[in-house]
């Protein structure tokens, strides 16, 4: 896996020697990189950081790298082909339809809220909300490997 070099990077695909499976470290380091930079962004300026907070940053960044690998697996492994243009196409258009979802979620969500905390105060991160963000990443995950698999059964 190159970091930097993006000649020798540029080189390997152009030539060919670029498999499917070679692209599964850039995958990952890619979810796991985009997931922390946008937790590291709720960190800022956010003054009702507690342990569920750390919990939820951990719980994103994990289960993003265990989702793909979960996808790369139902992909085929190093059998499969084609992982990324499948994990960018499938995924998106399941994010999209997975706004349907999550927008009944955040209503809930909001309820929650509105009946336990007072609005003139930052809100806390809490065990709801960690429990309720690992219930949708597991059903997108989930959903997101049957469509792999379908795919990848052709």
């Amino acid at each position: 896996m190159y970091i930097w070099r993006i000649d020798r990077l540029k080189t390997d695909l152009r030539s060919g020697s670029f498999a499917d499976r070679d692209v599964l470290p850039y995958v990952i380091a890619w979810v796991a990189l985009v997931t922390a930079l946008a937790e590291m962004a709720a960190y800022a300026p956010y003054e009702a950081i507690n342990v569920w907070t750390y919990s939820l940053s951990a719980l994103m960044i994990g289960s993003s790298i265990i989702g793909t690998l979960v996808a790369y697996r139902a992909n085929g492994r190093t059998a499969g082909v084609h992982f990324a243009n499948r994990f960018l196409s499938l995924g998106f258009v399941l994010t999209v339809r997975f706004l349907v979802f999550l927008i009944p979620a955040m209503a809930v969500l909001v309820a929650y809220w509105a009946m336990n905390f007072d609005a003139e105060e930052p809100i806390p991160v809490t065990f709801v909300d960690v429990a309720l963000s690992a219930l949708l990443q597991v059903v997108f995950y989930w959903r997101l490997a049957k469509h792999f698999r379908d795919v990848a059964a052709t």
